[in-house]
């Protein structure tokens, strides 16, 4: 359920909330932690979900937390790439990294991303798969 986490978020003290729309699309609105400065969140409304057959919509939103997170905690995650050429392609990839984050949206599993420091127009990600069925794998 995103309704406690999102609502927890909201009530921090001195909040300042933004509202994004661009081109036209549904409004996002964020705001950055004032408990703690490495965390964001955002919550998203899509206004067109379709429901059943007859054409009806309904209006979801979907709420973001985001955490600046450091090289350490990112190369702890590369035990949980099973596949030995991924894990070794991570792992180049974190060394050749900057800026990581780990955000999550609701229930969802949580994504690691970060940019390269030598080419700024390449980006990377890491999804883990929390509800694997022995340990958490991680898909890079």
């Amino acid at each position: 359920m995103q309704l406690a986490p999102a609502e927890k978020a909201s009530l921090e003290p001195n909040i300042i909330v933004y509202k994004a729309v661009t081109d036209g699309k549904d409004p996002v609105y964020q705001w950055s932690s004032t408990v703690d400065a490495n965390v964001s969140y955002s919550i998203a409304f899509d206004t067109h979900v379709p429901v059943g057959t007859t054409g009806q919509e309904i209006t979801v939103a979907n709420f973001t937390r985001a955490e600046k997170i450091s090289r350490a905690t990112m190369i702890g995650l590369l035990t949980a790439i099973k596949d030995p050429k991924e894990r070794q392609n991570a792992e180049a990839a974190i060394a050749n990294g900057d800026s990581f984050t780990v955000s999550q949206r609701g229930a969802d599993n949580p994504n690691y991303s970060w940019s390269s420091f030598s080419n700024s127009l390449v980006n990377y990600t890491i999804t883990v798969n929390a509800q694997a069925v022995r340990s958490a794998e991680a898909n890079f």
